[in-house]
């Protein structure tokens, strides 16, 4: 190639390309020039005899960044906080919305499993390093414990703004809570928010922030919850060292050539089954059944056929029977339950199948997802013998605060005249939501505020039936 050479362009702020130019073989003695965008208008600016200028950069202002009125305000010798509480809110107020802190991410996503569910389980908010040791070695000020909601939300809003926090999750005694992998259910990175922001999510565990948040509360209650059940089965596959158990089924990995992530039944008897069991009862929106993928290099090409689903609680009650499912998919074949049965054990049995799993004759599942949330019977009180709940109840309004519809729960423990009303702050009765008789069991009724403005409410209960009465009010907070 012939001269000359040029190299190493950058755009000005005047439109000129600024860049190294040559016009000699001869040592390539570069210069700095500028041009048009179109060649002409060469114009040097820098050239050394005998050296190679190259690389060169504008140098131009950067643009003063805004000034945020609100952070003069800060005693600058209480920031970072320190322990005193009178140091948190320098910075205002920001809101903490976790629709489900149990929430897992999709089958197969690479993000790791969510903590089991957990009656009466915390939230432990940290606020940042105090950072006044000179070894670094200040703990983080335990801002709050608080009780998470039944169905594993967490509202929050009056959390500290413009100062870095973390959470942790714990059970009842404050033990945190880890997930099947050991890993706890801790945020390592730090939740931030400016004053009068909000931050919504779902999950509290590594890569929660992946999840995708539901797009109301109701679905947000639902998840994956299969990773909290322990497992049982008919019989299970070894070899070399490895044991292809029921809990293959509950590992949120389906599609995949690794064998480990299936399970495997140890017997081609008919009726080879997995259990999966949970601690709680949960209410359950569908059930998702995956077939093992296929893997030429391992003869692997199995085929599901049928499989019969027995849904359970209290271990023995029979709730939901599915006697025939069809053949399953790779992708997931799913069995909707629209009036989302309150169950605590699910089996599956494989009733026909064809090919093989690692070239043997075998049955097997790659995956049972549970979409469910945590049962409100977990709370209220059933009996065993599936009777209804037995004591009069009001519970908490939810979402709390709500803008501008939230949902009311009762009990009641036989058919009751109920009055179910809602009040203003000074007192002043605004809508009645329930007036009149309802049977025994848990009933909900839907308040909207859209006509109202921000502000405290109060709903009361007034039930009477010939087991007695019951009166109860509570609060709750509409913010617009």
């Amino acid at each position: 190639m012939m001269p000359p050479y040029a190299t190493d362009p950058v755009e000005l702020p005047n439109g000129k390309i600024l860049f190294s130019y040559a016009t000699s073989v001869e040592a390539l003695d570069y210069g700095i020039y500028t041009c048009n965008p179109d060649g002409s208008g060469l114009t040097p600016v820098l050239d050394f005899p005998g050296t190679m200028e190259l690389n060169a950069e504008p140098i131009v202002f950067k643009p003063i960044p805004p000034i945020v009125e609100y952070l003069r305000a800060y005693d600058v010798n209480n920031v970072p906080p320190t322990s005193n509480p009178s140091t948190f809110y320098q910075g205002g107020l920001f809101r903490f919305d976790c629709l489900n802190i149990f929430a897992n991410a999709p089958v197969d996503a690479p993000i790791e499993n969510a903590p089991p569910i957990t009656k009466n389980a915390r939230i432990r908010f940290f606020l940042q390093f105090q950072r006044t040791d000179e070894n670094g070695q200040d703990p983080p000020i335990l801002f709050r414990d608080h009780l998470i909601q039944y169905d594993g939300a967490v509202i929050q809003g009056d959390i500290p703004s413009n100062v870095s926090m973390f959470e942790q999750i714990t059970d009842s005694v404050g033990n945190v809570l880890v997930n099947r992998e050991g890993n706890p259910a801790h945020v390592t990175g730090m939740n931030f928010g400016i004053d009068g922001s909000g931050t919504k999510c779902v999950g509290c565990h590594a890569g929660h922030t992946l999840i995708d948040v539901p797009i109301n509360n109701t679905l947000g209650e639902f998840t994956n919850v299969s990773t909290s059940a322990t497992t049982t089965q008919s019989s299970y596959h070894s070899q070399n060292s490895i044991d292809y158990t029921g809990d293959g089924v509950v590992d949120r990995k389906a599609r995949n050539n690794d064998l480990k992530v299936n399970w495997i039944a140890g017997s081609n008897v008919p009726g080879q089954y997995v259990e999966l069991k949970w601690d709680l009862h949960i209410d359950v929106k569908s059930l998702k059944l995956y077939n093992i993928l296929p893997n030429p290099g391992t003869n692997t090409n199995i085929q599901v056929n049928d499989c019969e689903v027995f849904m359970y609680d209290f271990d023995s009650i029979l709730v939901e029977h599915v006697p025939s499912t069809g053949p399953l998919t790779t992708d997931g074949l799913k069995l909707n339950f629209p009036d989302w049965p309150t169950i605590n054990k699910i089996k599956v049995v494989v009733k026909d199948y064809t090919g093989t799993v690692n070239n043997l004759d075998l049955p097997g599942l790659a995956e049972v997802e549970t979409e469910a949330r945590i049962g409100l019977s977990n709370y209220v009180g059933i009996e065993p013998n599936g009777s209804l709940p037995y004591t009069y109840s009001l519970q908490q309004n939810y979402p709390n605060p709500f803008n501008p519809v939230t949902q009311i729960r009762f009990t009641v423990p036989s058919r009751s005249y109920v009055s179910l009303k809602v009040f203003d702050i000074t007192g002043r009765e605004i809508e009645t939501l329930v007036e009149g008789y309802i049977d025994q069991g848990s009933s909900s009724a839907i308040f909207s505020g859209s006509k109202y403005a921000s502000g405290i409410y109060f709903y009361r209960i007034i039930a009477e039936s010939s087991k007695g009465s019951f009166t109860e009010t509570k609060k709750m907070v509409l913010i617009k």
